[in-house]
């Protein structure tokens, strides 16, 4: 038994099985690959929307069967990772990282709880700061205690897979001791960058760099 490879430009792959059982014949076109014995299995994927389905019908052999498989399983996964499940975890990963500035900029800690694991872990953290929520909360509180007109913009979101990258501008005006430094009324605006990785759908860590040298120097910690 023999099988023929031809590909056609425009047409896609063509396989063909000589012998004494009948042809299958695989015609990939795009992102629609179709085998043909009547039809054995065809996977589609549709767009943006990336729904798919599998559809079986006629009878096969168990080697039909297995070849058939082997060449629908990679197009079907493909066709599943574009699938509006994975498209609605993005989506909501997306959506509920907004609340965690949210929960400083409207000063609502309880929104903290929605979006954090228990076990989430703030990098680098503040000394004595526990992990999870709580720490998240104690570090609103202080914020918002310093900066009582703290505000944090978002600015940018980028998402490669379980994570999601947010700039901000953080600013507010200094009422009271931060780090050392005695309020006198000033007024600090920075840059900050966070890394947040989800799992099942929560906040796990967060990596953040903020742009503190500029704050500080804004705040008069270096005159003398």
């Amino acid at each position: 038994m023999s099988s023929a490879f031809e590909s056609r430009p425009g047409r896609g792959l063509t396989i063909r099985r000589d012998g004494p059982e009948p042809d299958i014949k695989w015609v990939h076109h795009r992102q629609n690959l179709t085998c043909h014995r009547d039809v054995v299995f065809s996977v589609e994927a549709y767009g943006d929307d990336a729904s798919a389905r599998l559809l079986a019908a006629g009878a096969v052999t168990s080697s039909q069967g297995d070849i058939a498989m082997r060449l629908a399983l990679p197009v079907l996964l493909a066709a599943l990772i574009g699938s509006p499940a994975h498209a609605q975890t993005t989506q909501d990963n997306r959506r509920d990282v907004v609340l965690w500035y949210e929960a400083f900029d409207q000063k609502k800690p309880a929104l903290l709880d929605q979006i954090l694991a228990p076990e989430w872990v703030d990098i680098p953290s503040p000394p004595g700061v526990p992990p999870g929520p709580a720490g998240a909360k104690r570090t609103l509180t202080m914020l918002t205690t310093t900066f009582p007109d703290l505000r944090i913009v978002v600015e940018d979101i980028i998402q490669d897979g379980d994570k999601v990258v947010v700039r901000s501008t953080i600013s507010g005006t200094q009422r009271a001791e931060f780090v050392g430094i005695r309020a006198q009324g000033r007024r600090l605006s920075i840059q900050a960058v966070d890394i947040h990785e989800f799992k099942d759908g929560k906040i796990l860590r967060t990596w953040h760099t903020e742009d503190w040298m500029t704050g500080l120097n804004q705040l008069g910690a270096f005159e003398r």
